[in-house]
């Protein structure tokens, strides 16, 4: 199995920029989009990088082993815990015309030169479908693939179910694997793939969904055979692999994938003494500081960020971290955790789980900390072994608390015979002085008290009045602005109007899910089977011309305004519950 650890390792540098990486990394990354890969079917080569390239690399060294059938440059950009970094993507689609281990030489991109790069290509199977034994040259089939064939239990299987079409279908209907939560966690990685084969000489148009099994118990663990159903009837009708077929006329076929058998093994004899169980490909501790070198201060709060990251495992299977990183501190040093923050991520080869803690420090005494190393034990299911994550012991000073600077004493001042002390003045005086000072009506006439008090009212009321206007103004500017939502209707007329499929199906979705709240349309099944039950075979049919477009041949276009019309002329219906349906392997 082909595994590349570049998604793992770009995905980390979005979350944790500025800090410990895993490992350097190769100025330019390679990777395919999936694996197994089977002789005779397309797939992806993808090189990448972080820096800006401005040359155009030569891929036509590739044809020695594959066919080239197509190539293109992208640019991508992601934001994760507020973190930005962008990303140069080369797309080579490739088709492998025979099985075997191949490398894929460096190759030139400017100042920079890809690390060579090995795959193996397995062969074809002579055979392929369900249980009846259908072969490959039939105009559909259902294959079904679990790698590996033996996992250690809690471990990470990726179960692959591709559905195989040799000419149009008007639609069809994939079952999900049927496993209790007590024989395996099932996780759908990602979204589906297209693309083509060649088997026994024939073309096919393949879509490919993956789950991740994660088995609970030991033992053999069997995954029933998976149901296609399969709708005859001409292009254009249905999406594929998305449609319940209600009410619909044309032959239905059934197809069922061959059961599936995995071995899974009990936990490792070595591993048994360990607080956890954790099969990985690979597992890498991190830790990041709120300022590095950390300083820290009495009194003051100080954050420090522990990261886990497993490939092939769940972020829910991660053990807590804020134990392991205060042990033994007692009262020279308060933490504070906050909340851990929980995420996988989904790639075409397995799961990727984090775990991120955040710890606030706040030191109590002066002098220095030891904190401790953290260690987490794991295994190795590529090596079979078990290996050791750590972050070594720090040793940090912690500086006394910040005294508040204090006011200067105050010096007495001397007393000289030049001044003496003021003397005190008797009753007799101070009755002198009270009977010489003129009183207040002798200094201010009558009548300037209530003028004073009628003009201090006067300018109360023009303030008031003026706050009054200013907030009616502020006001009246504020509503227009609430008023600028894109109301959905406005949306998906003009999708209509501009013939933009993609656009129209999604603000087809959010009109409905506004005007028929009461039936929970979750997407455009829903709504499909909600207009078929009320009997709008017009607007039934030009919703499934909308959906069929994604997957129209090149040089097809699709109009829009005769689908505009037709809502137009929409009743308003009685509420109605929805019916269920097996679950969509193309998203509406």
């Amino acid at each position: 199995m082909v595994r590349s650890l570049y998604q793992l390792c770009c995905w980390l540098f979005a979350v944790l920029i500025g800090s410990s990486s895993w490992a350097a990394a190769a100025a330019i990354q390679v990777q395919t989009d999936r694996s197994p890969l089977v002789a005779g079917d397309s797939f992806q080569l993808l090189f990448s990088s972080t820096q800006t390239i401005q040359s155009k690399p030569d891929f036509s060294v590739l044809q020695k082993d594959f066919e080239l059938l197509d190539q293109r440059q992208e640019n991508r950009v992601q934001s994760i815990n507020g973190q930005r970094t962008q990303q140069q993507l080369w797309v080579v689609s490739l088709l492998a015309r025979q099985s075997g281990t191949f490398t894929i030489p460096p190759i030139r991109f400017a100042a920079l030169q890809s690390p060579a790069y090995t795959l193996t290509i397995h062969p074809a199977a002579a055979q392929a479908g369900g249980s009846s034994g259908e072969k490959a040259d039939e105009d559909w089939f259902l294959e079904v693939s679990a790698t590996p064939e033996k996992v250690l239990v809690q471990g990470q299987v990726v179960l692959a179910v591709r559905f195989f079409r040799a000419r149009e279908v008007a639609g069809a209907s994939l079952s999900e694997p049927q496993l209790t939560a007590e024989e395996a966690i099932v996780e759908k990685l990602g979204d589906d793939r297209s693309f083509e084969s060649m088997r026994q000489g024939r073309r096919y148009q393949v879509v490919e969904r993956r789950y991740a099994l994660f088995p609970q118990k030991s033992g053999r663990l069997t995954i029933p055979p998976l149901r296609l159903d399969i709708q005859s009837g001409r292009r254009g009708l249905l999406s594929l692999l998305d449609d319940p077929f209600a009410g619909q006329g044309g032959e239905i076929k059934r197809r069922f994938s061959e059961a599936v058998e995995i071995g899974v093994q009990p936990i490792a004899e070595e591993a048994k003494k360990d607080p956890q169980w954790l099969p990985a490909h690979r597992l890498q501790l991190l830790e990041k500081w709120q300022e590095s070198p950390p300083r820290l201060q009495v009194g003051e709060s100080v954050t420090r960020t522990v990261t886990l990251l497993a490939d092939g495992l769940t972020a829910a299977q991660l053990p807590e971290l804020a134990p392991l990183a205060v042990a033994g501190q007692g009262d020279a040093l308060k933490v504070y955790p906050d909340q851990p923050q929980l995420s996988d991520q989904r790639q075409p080869t397995g799961m990727i789980g984090m775990r991120q803690e955040k710890l606030a420090l706040v030191p109590n005494k002066a002098g220095t900390i030891t904190l401790p190393a953290i260690e987490i034990a794991w295994w190795n299911v590529d090596t079979q072994s078990r290996e050791l994550a750590r972050i070594p012991e720090r040793t940090v000073s912690v500086a006394p608390a910040a005294m508040a600077a204090s006011a200067p004493e105050r010096q007495p001042e001397p007393v000289t015979a030049s001044a003496p002390p003021p003397a005190t003045k008797t009753a007799e005086q101070e009755g002198a002085t009270a009977r010489a000072t003129p009183g207040h009506g002798d200094r201010y006439p009558a009548w300037l008290v209530p003028f004073l008090a009628t003009g201090w009212g006067v300018t109360l009321l023009l303030w008031f009045g003026h706050l009054w206007r200013s907030r009616r103004q502020q006001n009246s500017a504020i509503l227009p602005q609430a008023a600028v939502t894109v109301d959905p209707q406005v949306a998906l007329r003009q999708a209509c109007q501009a013939d933009d499929a993609p656009a129209c199906r999604t603000a087809l979705l959010a009109w409905a899910q506004g005007r028929w709240p009461e039936q929970g349309l979750r997407n455009l099944n829903d709504l499909q089977r909600y207009w078929q039950k009320l009997g709008w075979s017009a607007q039934v049919e030009a919703l499934q011309h909308l959906r069929q477009a994604s997957f129209a041949a090149e040089g097809e276009s699709w109009r829009g305004e005769p689908l505009w019309r037709l809502l137009e002329k929409l009743p308003h219906p009685l509420p109605q519950k929805g019916e269920s349906c097996l679950p969509a392997l193309y998203p509406g």
